[in-house]
């Protein structure tokens, strides 16, 4: 499915969607909504050009670990396995 969003200026009552040239549909579904104020979105915040999702964005967010952080908690779970 091809789908186009865009918040565009509404200019005495009327507005003009562009269309990407690959769009060839002959007939389309057009729902308006008020649009809510965008943030501002930084250039590292896109994905091949698309905005990250929340989660994309959650996750690439979320704290680090090193790998002697990650080596450490490796030792502790194998020494309770071990104890089982």
């Amino acid at each position: 499915m091809n789908a186009v969003r865009q918040v565009v200026k509404v200019k005495n009552h009327r507005v003009t969607v562009e269309l990407p040239a690959n769009f060839t549909a002959e007939e389309v579904e057009v729902i308006v909504l008020p649009a809510a104020t965008p943030e501002p979105v930084a250039a590292d915040q896109f994905v091949s050009g698309k905005p990250l999702t929340k989660l994309q964005q959650l996750l690439l967010d979320a704290p680090v670990m090193s790998d002697e952080e990650y080596e450490f908690i490796m030792e502790k779970r194998r020494a309770l396995n071990a104890w089982k």
